[in-house]
């Protein structure tokens, strides 16, 4: 289907494949879905598995075990709890809170939020983990912020670390990784 509207809500479900048309939509999407943005400034919330959004300059939230690939530039990708996505395309951000969240994208700047949970692949990540979060990942050459009590564990080499606070902990294997870090443990 195909839906040109702008400042409105638009709604699809499971097997729908649409096109939506305007800008400033809020868009939702359950069950698995194809969905094309054109326009910006869309929020598009995910609610269930495999869902293929292309979209640019918009905010994607995924529900709680929503799944997904989105394609696009500029997008603020949010995962809220075991969700997984997979973000394609140049000046992305991607936002985590609550535990078991999975995520691939490069060249992105990713927060964890206090006691969030995130395990990603891709490199050139600019990676903020808050508070007694957590961040994996078994990809090299990321650059980590951490906050008091956070942990980092990352395999690849090229790995920038730097912890402020007590209590953190940092586990890197491979060459070429740089750690500076107040009161925690490598």
């Amino acid at each position: 289907g195909r839906a040109t509207i702008s400042n409105g809500t638009v709604r699809f479900g499971t097997g729908a494949v649409a096109t939506v048309s305007g800008r400033g939509d809020a868009i939702a999407v359950t069950g698995t879905a194809v969905l094309t943005a054109e326009g910006d400034g869309h929020a598009l919330t995910i609610s269930g598995t495999n869902n293929q959004a292309t979209i640019s300059n918009s905010t994607v939230t995924l529900t709680t075990s929503g799944s997904g690939t989105v394609t696009g530039d500029g997008n603020l990708v949010i995962e809220t709890g075991s969700g997984q996505v997979t973000v394609l395309g140049s000046g992305n951000s991607l936002s985590v809170s609550g535990g078991s969240n999975y995520a691939t994208l490069s060249d992105s700047v990713v927060s964890v939020a206090a006691s969030g949970w995130l395990n990603f692949t891709g490199s050139g990540n600019q990676v903020s983990v808050a508070d007694a979060g957590q961040a994996r990942t078994s990809t090299g050459n990321n650059r980590f912020q951490l906050g008091a009590g956070a942990t980092v564990w990352a395999q690849g080499g090229g790995q920038t670390v730097t912890a402020s606070g007590s209590g953190n902990r940092v586990e890197l294997y491979g060459i070429g990784n740089q750690v500076t870090m107040d009161l925690g443990t490598v």
